[in-house]
């Protein structure tokens, strides 16, 4: 089981580091392109004047300093990751709130108009694909739709199963199977390569006092990767994470020696119990501990 979780770790570190770094050559390429068409090759010219003009040790030395500059620049971006996808989420500072409170506004107002749509839509047979996309309760939403789409996805496991996935999330993933673990990684790893690829695109605004045009084209590109790829990668992770409780939350029950549920009601009362047990211990009495299947 731990060496199952080594593997797992160490594999996804080193796709990070791969991801990030391919991002930041994607970057420095796309930067030295966009300098170039500003000076007609000139300064690419130079470089590669002088590179030829020296021996192989220096030329090697030069293009291992290039590598390293681009994966620090990977690695820092990477760091940047959470904070960027938080703000992709809504979480913005006090003097955003009349912004954050008119957005969440318009979500409800949205959800009201779509409520009426979903019922027909239920009624008829079809998938309600909108309440997978917002949280249950009007309380919970966001001013962004990713923001919602994270929400809904750690807010309904607490509603069905009165299981806060983060605090159970290190323990069910040790007793996921080898499969589902590599699954979650490679759909979480696909989230984070989003965002870092959203904000390298806005961090081409920053050549723009040289290329005027990098500017609209990072911020259209930042709006565009947002909409399309960061949604569909923090779906399919959301969707990944709720099944994965779904079907793997009652051996967790098993391997904490927790009393399984009898019931929906019994089973939500219980899931609560453990993640207050799991986050703080407990010296109570109840409920006691089974080494069966059974309740």
């Amino acid at each position: 089981m731990i060496e199952s979780l080594f593997r797992t770790v160490s594999g996804r570190a080193s796709q990070r580091v791969f991801g990030a770094a391919l991002l930041a050559l994607v970057f420095l390429g796309a930067a030295v392109a966009a300098w170039s068409s500003h000076d007609d090759g000139q300064l690419v010219g130079r470089s590669m004047r002088w590179l030829t003009g020296r021996t192989g040790f220096v030329q090697g030395l030069a293009t291992a300093a290039v590598l390293v500059g681009v994966a620090v620049a990977g690695l820092l971006v990477l760091a940047a990751g959470p904070a960027t996808s938080r703000l992709l989420e809504g979480d913005w500072p006090g003097w955003l709130d009349p912004l954050r409170e008119r957005l969440v506004d318009r979500v409800k107002v949205a959800a009201e108009r779509d409520a009426a749509r979903a019922q027909r839509d239920v009624a008829a047979g079809r998938p309600d694909r909108t309440r997978r996309q917002l949280p249950s309760t009007p309380e919970r939403y966001r001013p962004t739709r990713l923001g919602n789409l994270a929400r809904a996805a750690r807010t309904r496991p607490i509603d069905k199963y009165g299981l806060d996935p983060v605090a159970i999330w290190p323990h069910l993933f040790l007793v996921m199977p080898e499969t589902t673990q590599k699954e979650l990684t490679a759909a979480t790893n696909a989230v984070e390569r989003a965002v870092m690829a959203v904000l390298w695109s806005l961090l081409l605004i920053l050549l723009t006092p040289w290329v005027w045009w990098l500017g609209p084209v990072g911020l259209a590109g930042a709006v565009l990767l947002t909409r399309t790829v960061v949604l569909g990668t923090a779906q399919t992770h959301a969707e990944l994470l709720e099944a994965s409780i779904d079907l793997h939350r009652l051996e967790l029950y098993r391997k904490l020696c927790w009393p399984l549920p009898a019931n929906p009601a019994a089973e939500r009362e219980l899931g609560e119990q453990l993640v207050s047990y799991l986050r703080y211990g407990s010296d109570s009495p109840e409920p006691a501990f089974t080494t069966g299947d059974k309740p």
